[in-house]
């Protein structure tokens, strides 16, 4: 039987570490992330963090400006913005 904290892990947690780095794009912010990341750069950085899973929040990832809701905003920046597809990964990077 699977442990708790393996049960929430998805299976994913292991290619994200894999991710290649990109350059966050939010307003020109310019630093370093991969997919692994983009929780705690996103909570840190620009403030975007763990409020009302249905909060409204607004992509400014050059000149995105997509309205996803807070707890699909990972997702989005992972998915539309770092070529990270789930159940997948990269392209470029084996599963």
């Amino acid at each position: 039987m699977q442990t708790p904290e393996a049960q929430i892990a998805s299976p994913l947690t292991t290619n994200q570490a894999s991710c290649p780095t990109a350059l966050c794009q939010w307003c020109a912010c310019g630093d370093e992330i991969t997919c692994q990341s983009v929780p705690k750069h996103f909570k840190e950085v620009h403030g975007i963090k763990a409020t009302n899973r249905s909060e409204k929040v607004e992509c400014k990832w050059n000149k995105c400006f997509t309205v996803v809701l807070r707890n699909n905003f990972v997702r989005h920046i992972r998915e539309s913005h770092l070529d990270h597809m789930r159940n997948r990964g990269h392209p470029s990077v084996p599963s």
